[in-house]
């Protein structure tokens, strides 16, 4: 999970840097390699927020056997805040890079971001639902080509790289979508 934030925050630098005319490959690993605490810490963070709302899920599971419907009522009520809080937090790690702050603060900022106003928020949702929906389309076609495959090296390979374009794609479009706002 912290390779994956590192190389999303590393992706935000470059196009933060590539839009002011600064970018440099080098000094984006550096400046990601110096916030990898900041990262660690975001992951963290994320890990246990979910840990506990697992733990929440399973105490609404145990309750939905002693009275029927009440706990899964729970459980969708929570997967609603738990996508409601994905949305407003979805910015997090690019308001990091690009802001060059806390994590507190990039958790500011991504609320603030996605928070000014419903049009703009439902516009956010579109805009992740967008690049989701490319996302797997792009991985999609990897995993298709996979299957084609005559040999295991040439199904690997498929998937590797159609993922590698999937995810530059996923992290190039959420920077550039923070930045031109």
């Amino acid at each position: 999970a912290i390779v994956s934030v590192a190389l999303a925050f590393w992706y935000a630098a470059y196009v933060r840097d590539y839009a002011s005319g600064t970018a440099a490959f080098v000094k984006t690993c550096r400046e990601t390699i110096a916030a990898l605490g900041k990262v660690a810490a975001l992951v963290l963070l994320v890990l246990i927020v979910a840990a506990f709302l697992a733990t929440v899920v399973w105490l609404f599971l145990i309750l939905d056997l002693v009275i029927p419907w009440i706990g899964m009522l729970l459980v969708a009520l929570l997967a609603l805040l738990l996508l409601y809080l994905y949305i407003r937090l979805a910015f997090s790690v690019q308001a990091l890079a690009v802001g060059k702050g806390t994590v507190k603060q990039a958790l500011q900022q991504s609320w603030e971001f996605t928070g000014m106003g419903f049009l703009h928020l439902l516009e956010v949702i579109v805009f992740l639902v967008a690049v989701i929906t490319i996302y797997m389309a792009i991985a999609s076609i990897g995993t298709t080509l996979s299957n084609l495959a005559l040999d295991e090296l040439t199904e690997m390979t498929s998937v590797a790289v159609f993922w590698v374009i999937a995810t530059s794609y996923a992290n190039t479009a959420m920077p550039l979508y923070y930045l031109s706002k």
